[in-house]
């Protein structure tokens, strides 16, 4: 009979954790937003209309398309990465301790840097289509997003579990 650190054990632990149904979401979210990035806007705004008003701030709704989208991007791959870096449970404590810190910011950063960087590709993309316009404003509107949403995400799953690491 195989203990829990067998060779083989640890082996399907590993093909586990790197399976790509935990992607599944991320880069399915990832491919409309690319879809829908592209595809011409019915009645696209032009210069002088009016966008609604919340209190005194006008809302922009392309802007907040950008930034949700980028926001809910980077949580579906903060997601897929946190599954992936679960920790062994036949792994040392100690071990798991001094690596908790720097795999939970790596996790993030990992996670931000995808979606922004998805999102600075989107606006690259978008300069030649003739219906569309790619800025520099767009993608940093998608990284204050992707940030958003990976803060969001950690957020909402510490007061869930009140763990320390987001998983």
């Amino acid at each position: 009979m195989a203990s829990d650190r067998s060779p083989q054990r640890r082996l399907a632990a590993i093909r586990r954790t790197i399976t790509p149904t935990g992607w599944r979401p991320a880069v399915g979210f990832a491919l409309v937003v690319l879809v829908v990035s592209i595809v011409p806007v019915p009645g696209g705004a032009s210069h002088g209309t009016v966008f609604p008003t919340v209190g005194s701030v006008q809302i922009d709704p392309f802007v907040v398309s950008h930034f949700l989208a980028s926001a809910i991007l980077a949580a579906l791959c903060h997601r897929s990465l946190a599954d992936r870096n679960r920790t062994d449970p036949s792994a040392c404590a100690a071990s798991v301790r001094r690596r908790s810190r720097r795999r939970i910011l790596t996790t993030a950063a990992i996670a931000v840097a995808i979606a922004a960087g998805y999102g600075a590709a989107i606006e690259t993309v978008q300069i030649p289509v003739p219906w569309r316009s790619g800025g520099l404003s767009d993608a940093a509107i998608n990284a204050i997003g992707a940030l958003s949403g990976v803060f969001a995400r950690s957020v909402r799953a510490w007061a869930k579990t009140g763990e320390s690491e987001v998983r």
